[in-house]
C-alpha cells in the first residue's frame, strides 16, 4: 500500500518527498477553483511548466455543491476545465460530504459519468464509511471508492467489494492509504476496469 495525503488551500505547504501520493483539491461548485491548486501541483512536481511527471503519483478532487442548485454536469465541466488535461496521468475524484449528503445517488452518479464520458477516466467517489450503503448504484456502475473512516484497523464498507483509497485520519492534514501498487494506481488514472 502507498501512503499519501489529500490537501486544499487549508494546507499552505507540504513535503512532497514525505508522501507516495498527493490528492489535491481542484474545484468546488461550478465556479470555484482552489487558490493553491497550481502551487500545490508545482510543488509536488518541483517544476513550473505544468506538464505531468510520471514519477509522482497524484490526483485531483472536486467538492460537490448540489445544495446550491448546481447541476452535476455544470460542476463536472468546471472540474474538467481545470484538470481534464491530466487525464491518463492523475486519479480524479468526487468529494461528496456535508450538505451534499441530503442528495441520493442520482446527482453524484451523473457527475461521475460526465467526467468519465469526457475524459475517459473513471473517477473515485469519496464519502464516509457510514454512508457507503446509500450509494450502491455508484458501486454497481464500477466507480471506485475513496472512503473516510478514522480510528479503525480497516474501514467498514458496504456496497463496494473493496476500497481504492482509505482516508485514515485528519491530524493536521488528511492521511490516506492506496489499496494497490503503482500499476493499480495507473489503471485508475486511465479509467480501466478493476
Amino acid at each position: 500500500m502507498f501512503k499519501g495525503i489529500d490537501i486544499s488551500n487549508h494546507q499552505r505547504t507540504f513535503d512532497p518527498n514525505a508522501q507516495d501520493f498527493v490528492l489535491m483539491k481542484a474545484s468546488e461548485g461550478k465556479t470555484y477553483k482552489d487558490p493553491l491548486l497550481d502551487a500545490h501541483y508545482n510543488r509536488l512536481h518541483g517544476k513550473t511548466d505544468g506538464r505531468p511527471d510520471s514519477k509522482k503519483l497524484y490526483g485531483f478532487y472536486h467538492y460537490a455543491r448540489p445544495e446550491n442548485g448546481n447541476s452535476a454536469q455544470a460542476e463536472a465541466d468546471h472540474f474538467i476545465s481545470l484538470v481534464g488535461h491530466h487525464a491518463g496521468h492523475a486519479i480524479f475524484a468526487l468529494d461528496f460530504e456535508g450538505a451534499a449528503l441530503r442528495y441520493g445517488p442520482v446527482w453524484p452518479l451523473a457527475w461521475l459519468k460526465r467526467v468519465f464520458q469526457r475524459t475517459g477516466v473513471r473517477p473515485l467517489f469519496y464519502c464516509s464509511a457510514s454512508q457507503t450503503g446509500r450509494y450502491a448504484a455508484i458501486a454497481r456502475e464500477n466507480f471506485g471508492l475513496w472512503v473516510a473512516h478514522y480510528g479503525v484497523k480497516r474501514p467498514a464498507v458496504r456496497s463496494w467489494p473493496f476500497w481504492a483509497i482509505w482516508q485514515t485520519d485528519a491530524r493536521g492534514v488528511d492521511h490516506d492509504l492506496f489499496n494497490g501498487d503503482k500499476r493499480a494506481w495507473q489503471r485508475y488514472c486511465r479509467g480501466e476496469r478493476h
